[in-house]
């Protein structure tokens, strides 16, 4: 497979984690603080972080690399619960928050998960015949 979509796949990979993470702050500290602001800026977060997932998630498909369960639970984690959630203005629940920062958790699993290395075995010795 292109460099560029191993890359590009990477690159997404790494947004849709940072932007989901900032997503999860907003939620929680919005709630904690009972500031709307902060919790409304995480729900239309969550749905960037949702579309930066998604194509990532894409990416690791045409790749084929390993991690592709992991993104792909945390997106259906993150999308139940948007939809639960309604919209963006509505106070996010505590079993809503958990199930944001389960997937936050594994978003950033897949970020830091390194393909497994092969090892090239030894050659075999040459038979002499003695």
């Amino acid at each position: 497979m292109k460099t560029w979509v191993k890359r590009a796949g990477d690159v997404m990979l790494l947004i849709g984690a940072i932007v989901l993470s900032a997503a999860v702050i907003g939620d929680v500290v919005g709630k904690l603080a009972r500031v709307p602001l902060l919790w409304i800026a995480g729900g239309h977060l969550l749905l960037a972080g949702l579309v930066t997932g998604t194509v990532a998630w894409i990416f690791r498909l045409m790749d084929n690399r390993g991690g592709r369960v992991a993104v792909l639970v945390a997106l259906l984690l993150i999308g139940a619960a948007r939809w639960l959630r309604g919209t963006s203005g509505v106070r996010p629940d505590s079993p809503l928050l958990a199930a944001e920062c389960i997937a936050v958790l594994l978003m950033w699993l897949a970020v830091h998960r390194r393909p497994p290395e092969v090892v090239p075995s030894a050659p075999e010795p040459e038979n002499t015949g003695i």
